[in-house]
């Protein structure tokens, strides 16, 4: 339940977190959404509705929310490095290793 329940909210979360931290407005960037944007926005818009304090305890009371958390970092970690860097290589391979794994 870590993954399935807290690491989908948390992502949203996260995701419209860094949006609002962007100091972008909302409206402008829905202006310039693209089909991605528009779907990930589809999936945290509900979330941002949700109970906020349901959606800390299924975070707060589950043993393994803190190696989600891990998890979380080190993936963040390594697509951030890999969109910085300058050959595409890395980003590939998180990109085709993804998919592999979405395909089982």
């Amino acid at each position: 339940m870590a993954y399935v329940l807290g690491l989908a909210h948390a992502s949203n979360i996260v995701f419209f977190t860094a949006l609002r931290e962007s100091g972008i407005p909302f409206a402008e960037l829905r202006g310039a959404a693209s089909t991605t944007f528009r779907r990930c926005l589809d999936a945290c818009t509900p979330t941002s509705e949700e109970d906020s304090r349901l959606y800390h305890e299924i975070q707060r009371l589950n043993a393994n929310t803190p190696g989600m958390w891990d998890a979380y970092e080190r993936a963040l970690r390594a697509v951030r490095d890999a969109s910085l860097s300058d050959g595409p290589e890395g980003f590939a391979r998180l990109m085709e290793s993804g998919k592999d794994y979405l395909r089982e």
